[in-house]
């Protein structure tokens, strides 16, 4: 391959024309036509200016090596490349924006409410089990709700309670005597610990218990 073929292929590459390659030289059209018919050729300045403009290697450009040839064509590659990554990483922004807003809008929908009461309390044992039952505030489908005794030694029982028509009841084989009822209604993101009741004491057929002052 002669100079002026490789003149011609680097500047195709680069994507400019003879008349843009011109005005950065700093000459005509008609010189850097020249140059690439092999008419003429630039001075030793010129090619020192070319080769920089171009971004290449003089023996390069002069055709004393073709180590550069695969360099030229990588970074066109290059630029390809990081066009794909810039808009793949557009996409990913917009798509997590979009999909960050719609989380964003179903939380503030199924948040819970800052106060929450719980009304309807009541405790019973007849013998057949240790009943309770409350009305809380806010009912849900997809919350969840659990009650809580804690003994004065700060022992916990925790059960999971059923929820029909606003109305949360259960029986369990409960026994003894606890410092506090708490009632534990959760969203899957946040809970809200409600208290219920103080000094509950079950005996064998009797329920009873100091009420929470609102």
């Amino acid at each position: 391959m002669n100079f002026n073929e490789r003149l011609t292929n680097i500047r195709k590459m680069k994507g400019l024309s003879q008349e843009s390659l011109a005005d950065k030289m700093g000459v005509s059209r008609q010189a850097v036509s020249k140059w690439e018919t092999g008419d003429t050729q630039p001075d030793y300045q010129k090619l020192v200016a070319l080769a920089d403009e171009l971004g290449v290697s003089m023996d390069y450009l002069c055709c004393r090596t073709d180590d550069e040839e695969k360099t030229v064509k990588k970074e066109k590659n290059n630029i390809v490349f990081s066009a794909l990554i810039i808009a793949v990483a557009v996409i990913a922004f917009f798509v997590g924006t979009f999909f960050g807003v719609k989380k964003e809008v179903v939380q503030e929908k199924s948040r819970l409410p800052d106060v929450i009461e719980v009304s309807g309390v009541n405790f019973s044992n007849g013998g057949k089990g240790f009943f309770y039952h409350f009305v809380p505030s806010v009912i849900d489908e997809d919350f969840t709700y659990k009650i809580v005794f804690c003994d004065y030694e700060g022992n916990k029982k925790t059960y999971d309670v059923t929820c029909v028509d606003g109305n949360c009841s259960g029986r369990t084989d409960l026994s003894g005597s606890y410092t506090s009822v708490t009632v534990v209604i959760s969203d899957g993101e946040e809970s809200r610990a409600v208290p219920i009741a103080m000094d509950l004491s079950i005996g064998e057929y009797s329920a009873s218990w100091t009420p929470v002052e609102e």
